[in-house]
């Protein structure tokens, strides 16, 4: 492999070693910001496992609880809720004859 040089002058080669620089601190950063959401991350699923067993125990006690309550023989109470009907063949067709005789109207207008 052949190796090539370019010359630089002395403002040119100051810049590119503060871009270098500037580019290692970054990586830095994303580096420990990565760390950083690894620990958070494993934060959050001990949490959600120890919501989740807690709400696991406090279902089964609910449970528990319920079960030991008496048991009450209620009557089942019947509502009257009012009953929709629908249109009807006839009232669908004299709706059907109104927009016909209004569509005549119309064009004799027009």
């Amino acid at each position: 492999m052949e190796t090539k040089h370019i010359k630089l002058n002395y403002d040119e080669a100051i810049f590119g070693k503060k871009q270098l620089l500037h580019s290692e601190v970054d990586i830095l950063n994303l580096l420990k910001r990565f760390k950083n959401y690894r620990l958070l991350r494993k934060k959050e699923n001990l949490t959600r496992n120890k919501l989740k067993s807690t709400l696991t125990s406090l279902r089964a006690k609910t449970s528990v609880l319920l079960g030991s309550f008496p048991k009450e023989e209620s009557e089942k109470i019947k509502i009257n809720r009012p009953k929709f009907r629908k249109i009807g063949q006839s009232k669908q067709n004299k709706i059907h004859e109104e927009l016909a005789e209004i569509q005549r109207k119309l064009e004799k207008l027009g």
